[in-house]
């Protein structure tokens, strides 16, 4: 005796459903990663903090994102000193009213300072690979997380 298997398709669920997949995929990307621009911006400000790196808190509150599609996302501080705080500079000259105030708030002595800046350049705070690493790691697990949502609501 013969068994007979029938295999049917709903036609119109499974149009409907590639029909809606894109959009709903890039919108769940772009849930995402506007949740991950969220805890980076956060994880840069824990780390300056975390680092001893504010004293104006400029560079804290510079710390912006900005989206550049649906599907980009820029995360990042806007002053240009930034990549000096987190690269150190070379030695250089630099005027004593630049830095007065963040070394008597470190209970420094600025001429000591000035002279050290010019002798030896400023120490590297790696504050941005510290920050992507953890931005990382929270991104790739949500966008997981949203993809797989996405997919199960498509289906």
């Amino acid at each position: 005796m013969a068994t007979n298997i029938k295999i049917q398709v709903n036609d119109q669920e499974l149009r409907q459903a590639i029909r809606v997949a894109p959009n709903r995929i890039i919108n769940a990307m772009h849930t995402s990663l506007t949740r991950s621009a969220v805890m980076t911006q956060r994880y840069f400000k824990e780390t300056l903090r975390s680092h001893g790196n504010i004293y104006t808190g400029h560079l804290w509150n510079s710390v912006h994102f900005s989206f550049n599609n649906k599907l980009s996302v820029t995360v990042e501080p806007k002053l240009p000193y930034a990549d000096d705080v987190e690269k150190g500079t070379p030695p250089h000259k630099v005027e004593i009213e630049e830095i007065q105030g963040w070394a008597l708030f470190r209970g420094l002595n600025p001429y000591a300072v000035q002279k050290s800046i010019r002798r030896k350049g400023t120490k590297a705070h790696p504050f941005e690979a510290e920050t992507a690493t953890r931005a990382m790691h929270f991104a790739e697990k949500d966008m997981q997380q949203q993809l797989d949502k996405a997919i199960k609501e498509i289906l």
